[in-house]
């Protein structure tokens, strides 16, 4: 299967069942959901999208991650993640870091562009593999924003 950003087509309709899954549900969306919306779709490629997430819904692998109410904030000065628990996942620890990254993103977007930020990834020689091109872009997008992106690496 070719990923969403190989085909334009299959990028319009996924965007497209973004939009009519959340409208649907009064933007009250959650990944079981838009997997099982997905995957009854008439479109061969968003059926398949559907399957892809399946380890992330509440009966999935990694469902237990995925499937609370709860939102991060990130209200104080300094917040701190632990990833002990998924560090032997590198599949599952790079999607939760995307997640908490895009949160954070959307948070200074609209927040206070006046107070400077530092995010700090410690322990990121095991993201990098497979994260690399990802901080690249991600802290030139923190960059523009008054911030700093610090990766952290040491491995013996």
């Amino acid at each position: 299967m070719c990923g969403v950003g190989d085909d334009p087509r299959g990028s319009a309709d996924l965007e497209k069942a973004i939009v009519t899954a959340l409208a649907s549900t009064n933007y009250q969306l959650d990944i079981s959901s838009f997997a099982a919306f997905l995957e009854n779709s008439s479109l061969p490629t968003l059926h398949k999208y559907g399957a892809t997430l399946y380890p992330y819904t509440k009966d999935g692998l990694y469902g237990r991650y995925f499937s609370k109410a709860k939102q991060a904030s990130f209200k104080s000065l300094m917040t701190v993640f632990e990833f002990e628990e998924i560090k032997n996942d590198p599949k599952l620890l790079s999607i939760v870091l995307q997640i908490l990254l895009m949160k954070i993103t959307n948070q200074f977007l609209t927040g206070n562009r006046q107070t400077p930020f530092m995010i700090i990834v410690d322990e990121a020689w095991m993201l990098l593999d497979f994260a690399a091109s990802f901080f690249a872009a991600f802290g030139r997008t923190v960059r523009k924003y008054g911030g700093s992106l610090v990766i952290c690496v040491q491995k013996t």
